[in-house]
């Protein structure tokens, strides 16, 4: 790209001065007055050989560099005058003047296709002017288009100190980092990309292309710098205008997008909301009493009275039945406040191993669009999904042993002994969905283990945090949940990198392929998901 002169001379760093040899200075001076800057310029050379941190004659060659018509050899002198410690600003005009010609220089070199010596040029203005982006742009390209892909990196990465937005220098690191198979190197670059004013226009693609990025980042653990990233991405997409006239096709794929990369908002970890403090009652609908459990496991659902009419029988079996440990089983009844025993009877399981909770939730109240791909859900479908993982924060804490969270439209078809002590030493455990590199479903929500350990608690204070605040808002996208997951994963590592995770087997522990109807299968945890044939059910699985 051609060059500009600018209205001033760029910033250089501050230096000090040193006594000079004032007669040959003052001889160089007359030679270079009277027609002999060649002469002139042996005797400073001479000068400078004696002592190169002399800045009088450092100051001097500039000059006569300058009006040698050698604007480089200008530049040269002008770094050594900043290297030996010069007020760069009392040169000024000096500055500007070499500043200029060597602008000129460039251009000239570069319409007649000198790459290489327009990247000496570019170089030199680059080092003599260290706040010049354009100057550093310009030496990016030229070494990019030489081959000499390690200074054209680290005149992008300069580049992208003064300013990070640039799309040339992002672009240029995206597909070194391609090439070299650093795939959070090139997510990070990309993702600036999407950050330039300059970029896609129209609302669906540019929600598209945050979402992937964010997506990108959030696939491996962040760094520190990929933090104000992925906030500023977040952020980008909530300026979005939703309000832009969209073919009515592309109206939900904008909301959708939209409310997924507004979860990524690392902001939602930091609330201050307290934790959701559940009431456990027996079976005899009598208040749970603090006192020992038995040694096993937790094992946590949540349901509406709808859903607890469908499922709750058939997941509360499959526990009871083949838990291979002594066990609790907690069953949270979302919005069953006041009429806890009408939906214990209504189940109708006795058991002392079993365990209710309730809340006082009401679909009415909430006035938070729940955002899907097909558009708004009719029922507040987040808040029934995130029930259970904003309960488990304090079950974890008042209980005290692992604790299996689970969805209950699922079925436990074997033990979980072997998995505990597979996952002894870890402080969660989590359903990675390697299939899919998409915030949103990388992490699915059907099942949850948590060791009662200070990992355990951080991971669910986490993912409680951001759950509430992102039910709080206007809108909230129907995979909230798996989002909350990913990011609290995130989180968790951040503020304690020793945090020990754990991935369930998804060939035989937990499936992430939806079944339509019963068929012989090898999980421990069987997901029925929306839409399965409770009827092809085998008779000793519904009765």
């Amino acid at each position: 790209m051609p060059l500009r002169v600018q209205d001033g001379p760029p910033a250089a760093p501050a230096t000090g001065g040193v006594p000079l040899r004032a007669p040959l200075l003052a001889l160089a001076g007359a030679l270079a007055r009277e027609g002999a800057p060649d002469r002139a310029r042996l005797l400073l050379d001479h000068l400078a050989l004696l002592d190169p941190a002399d800045r009088d004659v450092l100051r001097a060659l500039a000059e006569a560099a300058l009006a040698a018509g050698d604007p480089l050899a200008a530049l040269r002198h002008l770094r050594a005058l900043q290297l030996a410690g010069e007020e760069f600003a009392a040169h000024a005009s000096l500055a500007q003047a070499a500043h200029s010609a060597a602008v000129a220089a460039y251009n000239a070199l570069r319409a007649g296709g000198a790459v290489a010596d327009c990247a000496a040029v570019a170089d030199a203005l680059t080092e003599t002017f260290p706040g010049d982006v354009a100057a550093a742009a310009a030496a990016m390209e030229c070494r990019q288009a030489l081959g000499d892909a390690a200074t054209a990196a680290a005149r992008a990465r300069r580049v992208l100190a003064l300013q990070p937005l640039h799309p040339g220098a992002n672009a240029l690191l995206a597909d070194q980092a391609a090439a070299a198979g650093d795939a959070r190197g090139e997510a990070a670059a990309r993702a600036r990309l999407l950050l330039d004013p300059a970029g896609p226009a129209h609302p669906v693609a540019r929600l598209h292309d945050l979402h992937a990025a964010i997506s990108r980042l959030l696939l491996d653990p962040l760094e520190e710098a990929d933090w104000p990233l992925l906030s500023a991405l977040a952020g980008a997409a909530a300026q979005v205008d939703p309000s832009i006239p969209l073919p009515e096709a592309l109206r939900p794929w904008a909301a959708h997008y939209q409310a997924l990369c507004i979860a990524a908002d690392p902001a939602l970890l930091t609330g201050d909301t307290a934790p959701a403090a559940p009431h456990l009652v027996g079976g005899d609908g009598r208040p749970w009493q603090p006192a020992p459990l038995p040694p096993g496991p937790v094992f946590l659902a949540a349901a509406d009275a709808r859903y607890l009419r469908l499922y709750g029988r058939l997941f509360l079996r499959s526990v009871l039945r083949h838990a291979d440990l002594p066990c609790t089983v907690v069953l949270h009844a979302i919005g069953g406040a006041g009429r806890l025993a009408e939906l214990q009877a209504m189940v109708g399981i006795e058991d002392p191993r079993l365990l209710w909770s309730a809340d006082g939730f009401d679909p009415g109240a909430v006035t938070t669009l729940c955002q899907d791909a097909d558009g708004p859900a009719r029922l507040p479908l987040a808040h029934f999904q995130c029930a259970r993982f904003v309960v488990a924060e304090q079950l974890l804490h008042a209980l005290g042993r692992p604790l299996l969270v689970a969805d209950i439209d699922s079925l436990l078809q074997r033990g979980v002994a072997d998995l505990l002590a597979r996952h002894a030493g870890d402080d969660v455990v989590l359903n990675r969905n390697d299939g899919s590199p998409q915030f949103g479903s990388r992490f699915t929500a059907n099942l949850l283990l948590a060791q009662p350990t200070e990992g355990g608690r951080r991971f669910l204070a986490l993912l409680r945090r951001h759950l509430q605040a992102a039910l709080a808002a206007p809108e909230v996208t129907r995979w909230v949940d798996q989002c909350g997951l990913q990011m609290a994963w995130q989180a968790a590592l951040r503020q304690a990198p020793g945090t020990r995770f754990g991935w369930f087997d998804t060939a035989r522990d937990i499936n992430n392929v939806m079944y339509r109807s019963w068929q012989p299968n090898p999980f421990r945890f069987l997901s029925l998901f929306h839409g399965f044939d409770l009827a092809s059910l085998p008779a000793g699985i519904r009765d």
